[in-house]
């Protein structure tokens, strides 16, 4: 597998915000409609004025064949195929924090956590950063228990956490990384990682 290469795509993807969808197209009797959300509309249907309006659920669901999760109608989760049978999945705010999910349709990614974490690190450990590691376990909603590498990297007043783990099945699996910068320690970032972490099922073979 090519770990550095997937590290570097998620580098790259860091500064990728998701914007909400606002075009849609309402049909009604073979007629259609553009119309943006949570905007009110008058139109007539059988001689009859109606007032229509189409708006979102707050949480939305978010289902791939080996996993899924809720997160937020203001992010969208943004997609990239990073080679046949890998394919990444990530929210991100403006500051960097959120999360990435890489999905393996033939491998299992479970012992790759620590290279993972090694990679997404090194460069600012070359920079200065000080690092701190430690392990904990998680349950996710689908039940499994699974092991969560962390790393708290500092220089000066900066922080940024790192948190890495993985579950595999048969010949596939997931890999879910979590990033939080010192502007959002307790912020919107946290609340997307919170959130995906509490929903969050792999339902892989």
């Amino acid at each position: 597998m090519r770990l550095k290469f997937y590290a570097t795509c998620i580098l790259l993807c860091f500064a990728l915000i998701a914007q909400a969808q606002s075009d849609y197209l309402l049909e009604i009797d073979g007629q259609n409609m553009a119309i943006e959300a949570n905007e009110e509309y008058l139109i007539e249907i059988n001689g009859k004025m109606v007032r229509i309006k189409l708006s979102q659920k707050d949480t939305l669901d978010f289902q791939k064949e080996l996993f899924h999760f809720k997160h937020s109608k203001d992010y969208k989760v943004s997609s990239i195929d990073i080679e046949y049978g890998v394919t990444q999945y990530m929210i991100m705010t403006a500051e960097g924090s959120g999360f990435l999910i890489q999905s393996y349709d033939a491998f299992d990614p479970s012992l790759m956590t620590a290279m993972f974490l090694s990679e997404i690190t090194k460069e600012s450990l070359d920079y200065g950063y000080q690092m701190e590691k430690e392990k904990y376990s998680r349950r996710l909603a689908s039940g499994q228990e699974i092991e969560v590498e962390k790393a708290r990297l500092t220089y000066k007043d900066e922080v940024n956490i790192y948190e890495v783990s993985a579950i595999g099945g048969k010949d596939n699996g997931i890999i879910i990384l979590t990033m939080v910068m010192s502007e959002e320690l307790n912020s919107q970032g946290r609340s997307i990682i919170d959130l995906m972490w509490d929903s969050l099922a792999f339902v892989g073979s």
